[in-house]
């Protein structure tokens, strides 16, 4: 057995309880995001039929995380939770060797959306955790007393676990606490974020004289000032040669149409006015009394304010045109990539304000505002 020196062993059950314990604590604060994630997972490997309860999913590994996390700190339940710390790292750890060498899905979502890991290097992540749980498992009787009488532990285990419920259940039903997406509120739309891609232009030039040819990049094409010497010309298109792939982020991606494909991003998102968003990613699974309740707030702000609302959705035409049909919706439907749709807001259907494509404020449909509310706090400033 490896031994471990309690000042090393003290350290890594630190950062083993902390790397749970924010991992966990991320899923409670997104857990419909979180369940998003699990869907794609349930996608690839064959499991839809559990998509419909991927968000119980979501809040259950979250409790559990932060569970063993809290217990693992604590001192108490050890040998369940070392058991559990083992048994949960192990399937992670196969789960994104598998993502990662059938290349099927893009980052692992362990972090959500506050840190987007690659598969292979949360695999490795994984391994190194592996490790680190492995050494204290097997040191266990080297591991300092428990931090809570033996007689509160099973009041404090109770506390954390229904906490942890609590919270993810809160967040699901109304919105995160903290929102990490790229859409959360005072984000300028209209601003391109992330970084562009850099070329290294270069020209071919051509001696109308001599017939020399040469090749020069931008830079030197502006600096050697050959480009005053009328005996050289510039010969065919330049060429653009990619030296920086720039990073993107969600807002990038957010290209919204209309039915006939046509892009109304611009248009849209350049309003300088107030005007509402309704976003429903999938009209299959929505709320259909929420959203009937945000249809009859956008009739009444553009009745009493002129303010135009739509309806943003990734389902397919036919099934928002029998939708706005049946329900009678004000708004007109336009359409964008559903991981775009799903990340703007948190809810099934949620609602956006939007003035000069800024993101004012944006509601779950269970703390929807009300018009005056509306009125009071931003249409009569």
């Amino acid at each position: 057995m490896l031994k471990v020196r309690k000042p090393i062993l003290t350290t890594i059950v630190v950062i083993v309880g902390l790397l749970y314990f924010i991992s966990g604590i991320i899923k409670l604060n997104d857990p419909l995001g979180f369940s998003y994630k699990l869907q794609e997972y349930f996608s690839v490997f064959g499991l839809s039929f559990l998509s419909n309860i991927a968000t119980t999913f979501s809040i259950i590994i979250g409790v559990l995380e932060v569970s063993l996390a809290l217990f693992l700190l604590l001192g108490i339940y050890r040998i369940i939770t070392l058991k559990g710390l083992l048994f949960s790292i192990l399937f992670f750890t196969l789960l994104t060797f598998i993502s990662a060498a059938f290349k099927l899905v893009t980052d692992c979502g362990c972090f959500g959306e506050v840190l987007i890991i690659s598969p292979w290097l949360s695999f490795f992540k994984d391994v190194i955790i592996f490790i680190l749980i492995w050494l204290i498992y097997k040191n266990q009787n080297e591991l300092p007393n428990s931090l809570i009488k033996e007689k509160s532990t099973k009041i404090a285990a109770f506390i954390i676990v229904n906490v942890g419920l609590i919270l993810g259940i809160f967040t699901f039903n109304f919105l995160p606490f903290i929102d990490f997406s790229a859409f959360k509120k005072g984000v300028n739309l209209m601003e391109i974020g992330g970084s562009r891609d850099e070329y290294e232009i270069i020209y071919l030039l051509k001696n109308i004289k001599s017939g020399e040819e040469k090749q020069l990049n931008q830079d030197d094409y502006n600096s050697s000032g050959i480009w005053k010497d009328k005996d050289w010309e510039i010969f065919g298109e330049p060429t653009r040669n990619l030296t920086k792939k720039g990073k993107k982020n969600s807002v990038q991606h957010l290209i919204i149409r209309d039915e006939f494909s046509t892009d109304y991003t611009q248009e849209l998102l350049g309003n300088p006015y107030y005007n509402l968003i309704i976003v429903a990613p999938d009209l299959g699974d929505v709320n259909i009394n929420a959203l009937g309740n945000m249809n009859a707030l956008t009739i009444n702000v553009a009745e009493q304010f002129n303010i135009r609302s739509i309806l943003l959705t990734s389902s397919l035409p036919k099934e928002a045109n029998d939708t706005a049909k049946n329900l009678k919706l004000f708004p007109l439907i336009f359409y964008a990539d559903g991981s775009i749709v799903k990340s703007i807001v948190r809810s099934k259907p949620g609602l956006v304000l939007l003035k000069d494509g800024i993101i004012i404020d944006k509601w779950h449909f269970n703390n929807m505002p009300k018009l005056e509310e509306l009125t009071q706090k931003y249409f009569n400033q």
